[in-house]
């Protein structure tokens, strides 16, 4: 499974969502009075929260990976005399050798 470059950034906050609605449902199985109803709740919030956890964990794996390619690129570019510029596809600043920008 490969990571998307920007999973992490984009996924979080959908994750931490689903997180929230997880609990969301656990609550309102402790506060049920009826066992399906309990029974229901529960496991509705186990597979809410089982899918956020993956999601989580697939954007701590991406962030974890685009700072090991900035650490790449730094350990290539750091002592070339020439400007050196990293840049993702948004065009924003990733890297930039010191003494560049």
């Amino acid at each position: 499974m490969a990571d998307l470059p920007g999973d992490g950034v984009r996924l979080r906050p959908r994750g931490m969502a689903t997180l929230g609605t997880a609990l969301i449902f656990a609550s309102a199985g402790l506060l049920s009075q009826n066992g399906l109803a309990k029974l229901s709740f529960g496991l509705t919030a186990l597979v809410l929260g089982a899918s956020a956890g993956w999601v989580l964990y697939r954007c701590w794996r991406a962030e974890r990976a685009d700072r090991e390619v900035l650490r790449a690129a730094a350990a290539l570019v750091g002592h070339d005399p020439v400007p050196a510029v990293l840049t993702g596809d948004d065009l924003a600043l990733l890297y930039a050798r010191a003494g560049c920008v």
